[in-house]
């Protein structure tokens, strides 16, 4: 008779636990996926730019939102003297150029700036990139 309330006991017991860590995951799950749902953006275009970084050249986005999401993305930097940044304008800096060319593709992927991974040996073009598309879609909210 003991053997069978010892037994019954560490059942019950058991049970608890695997219910306890079900629940505890089921509410970490859903409070992760609450947040990302949280950022809704309105329909519409919407242009945004960084501040100027040491050499006068800041950062120029065009956003697209469609059904809530980011769908497309125009980006460029512009020089001190106004004119958009090119391999021949700045010195040959082969990374900032291909850094501008694959950071549209990849805020459209991760749909969030602050998800937007660093590009190597582009940290300026990036950080600029992040500044001007959050400025773009704290309109957009």
């Amino acid at each position: 008779m003991m053997k069978k309330v010892l037994a019954l006991t560490l059942v019950a017991v058991m049970a608890l636990f695997v219910l306890a860590a079900c629940s505890s995951n089921e509410g970490t799950q859903s409070s992760g996926d609450t947040s990302s749902e949280t950022i809704t953006y309105k329909d519409g275009t919407y242009k945004g730019q960084s501040s100027k970084n040491e050499h006068g050249q800041y950062g120029d986005i065009e956003i697209t939102i469609k059904d809530g999401k980011i769908t497309d993305v125009k980006y460029k930097e512009i020089m001190e003297d106004g004119s958009e940044k090119t391999l021949e304008n700045d010195n040959n800096y082969k990374e900032a150029i291909d850094a501008i060319k694959a950071l549209p593709q990849k805020l459209i992927e991760v749909q969030d700036p602050d998800k937007v991974d660093t590009i190597s040996k582009a940290t300026g073009t990036t950080d600029m990139f992040k500044e001007a598309a959050k400025n773009a879609l704290e309109q957009a909210k």
